[in-house]
């Protein structure tokens, strides 16, 4: 575990904010078709993710779900509605779970930035959190009951 001294925590933050550091994140693939697609993806997943989380998202689905029961009642609920419903829940709920996937793990990534630079600025923290996400379970425990710890003793 390295600990910054507070001069040091102050000369990295001073060349940081002479440098004016901006953090950019540059697509994987160089191809401009590919570029714009995935951009348009992470637009659409985002507002997708947020209208799914809404009021409005769990009534198209109660009111989706209610259609289905119309319908199955035309039908008698026969095996073709049965497997017509398995086949729509089962690919909804595929592109569900990629399109949330992608949102959170953008907006957890934006999370950890804006931890890491709060560490970063604070003077006595402690330096070696900035790398957590990177530590194996049993050290992220060791480190946990360390503050616990401090808290104790505080």
């Amino acid at each position: 575990m390295v600990i910054l001294t507070s001069e040091a925590q102050s000369q990295i933050l001073n060349k940081w904010k002479a440098a004016r550091i901006v953090m950019t994140v540059k697509p994987s693939i160089p191809h401009p078709f590919i570029n714009r697609l995935s951009e348009h993806l992470e637009k659409f997943s985002h507002s997708f993710a947020k209208w799914a989380g809404s009021a409005a998202g769990f009534i198209v689905a109660l009111v989706s779900m209610l259609i289905w029961l119309l319908i199955g009642e035309l039908y008698q609920f026969s095996n073709k509605w049965e497997n017509a419903l398995t086949i729509y829940i089962g690919v909804l709920t595929f592109l569900m779970i990629f399109l949330m996937q992608r949102s959170q793990i953008k907006e957890l990534g934006a999370l950890h930035l804006k931890l890491n630079e709060l560490i970063v600025a604070t003077k006595g923290a402690d330096n070696s959190l900035i790398r957590v996400e990177q530590m194996t379970e049993k050290e992220i425990s060791e480190v946990h009951q360390n503050h616990l710890d401090i808290v104790d003793v505080l």
